[in-house]
């Protein structure tokens, strides 16, 4: 997809904003990278407004305080869990809008350098269990910068039952992340029992217990 097809995210509020302005703005460019950097799927790049039910208000004005200190939020190396039984109801954008709040906080003078990362766990446990026959460095740079960049997304963690190579490769990334303070935020369909009974007590202890849980009981909106 060509950048020109992706509207800008400061179009709104940007004084200088004109049609073909992003080829030439520094701020539009260091964000591109970091969302292009960050794995972050060019839909969800898309500038996306989100439709907020009655029964969401209250998480979603938890969201939005954490938005508003996310600089802070990362510095302090927390995590958040975003659930909720129903798909398509904000999760996943939610993180990403997080995330993207973060880069507008750090973007200056970061000289395109990966400072977060969206991993979509179910695609990042298929690619695991194939390079062990067959390697990849592509992968293995991936590992390492999951280790290393600020703030990780885990999209849709605990999705399915995990082998115990899966829940041990999680495990230690996990704790390697917050044993060094880094962020991480969970977005997933299972409740506090739910993960419990597919994760194990190990990995479940260092996603729950230690992270701000926020439930979103909204429905389906994707095709709304």
């Amino acid at each position: 997809m060509d950048l020109d097809e992706i509207e800008c995210w400061y179009s709104e509020q940007c004084l200088k904003h004109q049609k073909g302005c992003k080829k030439s703005c520094y701020k539009y460019d260091e964000i591109k990278s970091l969302m292009d950097k960050a794995l972050i799927p060019i839909k969800m790049q898309k500038v996306h407004k989100m439709v907020v039910e009655a029964c969401d208000k209250e998480s979603f004005s938890e969201l939005y305080n954490i938005k508003c200190d996310m600089k802070s939020f990362v510095a302090q190396g927390k995590s958040l869990y975003i659930f909720g039984k129903n798909t398509g109801n904000g999760k996943s954008t939610s993180a990403v809008k997080l995330l993207q709040t973060y880069f507008d906080e750090i973007y200056y003078g970061n000289r395109f350098r990966t400072r977060g990362l969206f991993i979509s766990v179910p695609d990042f446990m298929s690619k695991l269990r194939q390079i062990i026959k067959y390697p990849d460095d592509d992968f293995n740079r991936l590992l390492q910068l999951i280790k290393e960049v600020d703030l990780v997304i885990w999209d849709e963690i605990a999705a399915n039952n995990t082998k115990e190579y899966d829940i041990m490769t999680l495990l230690g990334l996990i704790e390697h992340r917050i044993s060094n303070n880094k962020s991480n935020i969970y977005t997933s369909n299972c409740n506090q029992v739910e993960m419990n009974r597919i994760l194990d007590d190990r990995l479940y202890s260092r996603i729950w217990q230690l992270s701000v849980k926020i439930e979103l009981k909204g429905i389906d909106k994707r095709y709304m």
